[in-house]
C-alpha cells in the first residue's frame, strides 16, 4: 500500500516536454517535501478549475528529486493533458486507493501494517468465535484491560498465551514450545527443551536450565553419555524427591538416567525420573515391585501364580504356601545366650550357648511345620526340653521329653506335626546295635573272618638329607618307609618322634608300637653307617639283629635299616633293629 501524507499539494513550476506525453515535471520550490515518498499516485488539472474527467490526468510519481518527479502518465483510466505551469498537482483520494484500502482479500502489502489487534473470523471449520491477534507482553499473560475468549498474546519468553474465558483481564492458559536438543558440552537450555546429552559428551559439564520460564514450562534430559552431567537452576532453584537445590548448586544426572522437570512459583519440580535412587513409593507386584514402600515381598497369605524374576527368582514361579512363606521369614536368625537364666530361642532361630550360660534351653511349641532349630552349645551341658506339649524323637522313640547336649556338642533339628527330629550335629545318644554316636562307646570285640590280602600300597618318604649326626624320624609325618637320597657325610644315629612338635611317648599307648625302615646308600669314597637309636631325644639301648651292631659298610651299596619299637612302660622302650645291605 502507497504512503500518505496530508496537504500534499503544490503548483507544476517546469512543465513536462512534451507537454502531453514528458515523464518529468518540476513543482514550486521547496514543496516537493510535502509528498510521501514514492511510489504514489497523484492527480494533476488546470488552475481556477474542479479536476474533471475531461480536464485531469492521474500520474504514477516513481521517483522524487527535491521537487523534481519522475511520472508515469495516463493511469487509472485518465486521458493525458497538454501540462503547462501553474497546472495543480496534488496527491487525491482515487479509486485506485480506495481498492487498496477497502477488500483486503488476497491483497499483498509492501510496507508495515500498524493496528491495535488484529481480528481473525476464521475458515469453515474454525468459526466458533472471533480470534485477536492482541499484542505482547514482557512476561506472561495481561493483567488488566479487557479481552475475549480467543485473544492471542505472544511474551518475550517465546510463550503464547491464549485467553479462555473473557473478562478483565480474562482467564488465559499458556502454550509452552517444546523441542530437542543435542548436546555435548556445558550450555543453557532453551523454554521447552528436552536435552539428549549424547554420547559425545565430555566430562565435567554443566546444562543450566531456562531463565525466567512460566509456571508449567517444562524440562527434560536423558544422559546417554559414559560421563555424569550437572545441572544448574540458573535463576531459579531445583527439586529432586524433597530435596531443594539453590540455583548455584548444581544437581548430578547419572549415567543413562533421564529427568523431567515442571517449574512453579520459582522451582523446578522433579516429577518423573527414570533414576531408581530417586524413585518413591511402591511398585505393584504385577509391574515387577514388592507393593512395599521397605521392599519386602507381602507374605500373608498363598501366594500363587507366576511370580517375576527380578522379585522372587528364588521362587521361580512356582506357589508356595503361607506355612512355607512363614518357614522362609524365619531362616537367619542368630542370637548369643552368655548369661543365666536359660534361653527361649524363636523359631527357626540357630542359639548359641557362649560362655556364662546357665540353665536349660526350652524348643518354641508349635510353631509352623518345616521350622529348624539349631543349637550350638559353648559352655557346660545344657538341657534341651520341648516346648508345650511337643516331643522330641532320638533312638527309636519320638516322645522324650528332653535330653543334654554335652560341651562342644551342637545338634539341628526339623519339626513336624508335634515333634522335633534330629536332621544332623552330634548329641548325647548313643544309639543301638551297628549304629553308634558316642565319643568313646563301649564296644564288644567282634568276629572277624580270616581275610585275604591282595596288595597294600605304602607312600614312601623320599629325603634328600646328607646324614651326617643325628637324623630326626618322624613316625606320624614321614611313615614307615623313608628313602634317604642324599651321601652320608659322617656315622649317624635315628631320634624318633611322632612329629616334630609331638613325642613317640604321646602317640604310643604302653603296649604300642611302631616299625620303619631307611633306606640309605653310601658314596664310592667313603662309608657310614648307624651308630645309635634315641627315642623323644633319650638314646635307647638297641637289640641288634644277629647280635652285634654294624660295622664298616661297602662303599655304593644302599642298606636297609629296619627298627621296631615297643612301648613297655612310660617313656620305656624295647627297641629292635636290622641292617640289610642290598
Amino acid at each position: 500500500m502507497d504512503a500518505l501524507n496530508d496537504f500534499a499539494y503544490s503548483l507544476v513550476a517546469t512543465p513536462p516536454s512534451p507537454a502531453t506525453s514528458g515523464t518529468s515535471l518540476t513543482v514550486t520550490a521547496g514543496q516537493g517535501a510535502l509528498f510521501p515518498a514514492p511510489p504514489f499516485s497523484a492527480t494533476i488539472w488546470p488552475a481556477g478549475v474542479q479536476p474533471l474527467s475531461t480536464n485531469a490526468e492521474i500520474v504514477r510519481v516513481t521517483a522524487v528529486s527535491t521537487d523534481t518527479f519522475t511520472i508515469t502518465r495516463a493511469q487509472e483510466g485518465t486521458t493525458a493533458q497538454s501540462i503547462t505551469a501553474g497546472y495543480q498537482i496534488a496527491q487525491t483520494v482515487t479509486a485506485g486507493l480506495l481498492q487498496e484500502l477497502a477488500p483486503l482479500s488476497g491483497a499483498t502489502f509492501t510496507g508495515q501494517v500498524v493496528v491495535p489487534d488484529l481480528k481473525v473470523t476464521g475458515l469453515t471449520g474454525a468459526t466458533a468465535s472471533s480470534s485477536r491477534l492482541v499484542g505482547t507482553t514482557t512476561s506472561g499473560s495481561p493483567t488488566s484491560g479487557t479481552f475475549t475468549a480467543g485473544d492471542i498474546v505472544a511474551d518475550q519468553t517465546g510463550t503464547f498465551w491464549l485467553c479462555v474465558s473473557s473478562g478483565t483481564p480474562g482467564t488465559w492458559t499458556n502454550e509452552v514450545p517444546n523441542s530437542l536438543v543435542n548436546r555435548s558440552a556445558t550450555a543453557t537450555a532453551g523454554i521447552g527443551e528436552f536435552t539428549i546429552y549424547g554420547t559425545s559428551g565430555t566430562s565435567g559439564q554443566t546444562i543450566t536450565l531456562p531463565a525466567n520460564p512460566q509456571n508449567g514450562a517444562i524440562y527434560q534430559i536423558k544422559n546417554l553419555s559414559p560421563y555424569t552431567v550437572n545441572i544448574l537452576g540458573g535463576t531459579n532453584s531445583i527439586s529432586v524427591s524433597g530435596t531443594v537445590y539453590g540455583a548455584a548448586t548444581p544437581y548430578t544426572i547419572p549415567l543413562n538416567a533421564a529427568y523431567s522437570f515442571a517449574f512453579s512459583g520459582g522451582v523446578w519440580y522433579c516429577f518423573l525420573t527414570t533414576d531408581l535412587a530417586k524413585q518413591s513409593g511402591v511398585l505393584p507386584i504385577a509391574n515387577g515391585g514388592t507393593n512395599s514402600a521397605t521392599g519386602a515381598l507381602p507374605l500373608t497369605g498363598d501366594v500363587t501364580g507366576t511370580a517375576t524374576a527380578s522379585v522372587v527368582g528364588a521362587i521361580q514361579g512356582k506357589s508356595i504356601s503361607s506355612t512355607q512363606a512363614t518357614v522362609l521369614g524365619q531362616a537367619g536368625n542368630f542370637k548369643s545366650y552368655t548369661s543365666s537364666g536359660g534361653a527361649a530361642p524363636a523359631a527357626g532361630e540357630n542359639s548359641f550357648l557362649g560362655v556364662g550360660f546357665s540353665g536349660s534351653v526350652t524348643l518354641p511349641s508349635a510353631p509352623a511345620n518345616g521350622t529348624i532349630n539349631t543349637i550350638y552349645n559353648n559352655t557346660n551341658a545344657a538341657t534341651i526340653n520341648r516346648g508345650g506339649t511337643d516331643t522330641i524323637a532320638f533312638g527309636s522313640s519320638t516322645t522324650n521329653t528332653a535330653y543334654t547336649l554335652p560341651y562342644y556338642f551342637s545338634a539341628s533339628l526339623i519339626y513336624y506335626s508335634g515333634v522335633w527330629y534330629f536332621i544332623s550335629g552330634n548329641t548325647n545318644y548313643t544309639g543301638v546295635g551297628s549304629s553308634v554316636q558316642s565319643i568313646s562307646p563301649t564296644l564288644t570285640t567282634p568276629t572277624l573272618n580270616v581275610p585275604t590280602l591282595k596288595s597294600a600300597l605304602e607312600t614312601a618318604y623320599v629325603d634328600t638329607t646328607a646324614l651326617n649326626g643325628t637324623y630326626n624320624v618322624y613316625v606320624s609325618t614321614n611313615g614307615s618307609l623313608i628313602l634317604n637320597t642324599g651321601t652320608p657325610s659322617a656315622n649317624f644315629t635315628f631320634n624318633v618322634a611322632s612329629t616334630s612338635s609331638v613325642a613317640l611317648n604321646t602317640l604310643l599307648a604302653v603296649g604300642g608300637a611302631v616299625t620303619f625302615t631307611v633306606l640309605v646308600t653310601n658314596g664310592s669314597s667313603n662309608a657310614y653307617y648307624l651308630t645309635g637309636i634315641s627315642v623323644d631325644g633319650t638314646s635307647q639301648t638297641v637289640n641288634w639283629q644277629g647280635g652285634s651292631a654294624p660295622s664298616t659298610p661297602a662303599l655304593s651299596t644302599m642298606y636297609a635299616y629296619t627298627v621296631t619299637i615297643i612301648k613297655t612302660a612310660a617313656n620305656t622302650y624295647t627297641v629292635l633293629a636290622s641292617q640289610t645291605q642290598f
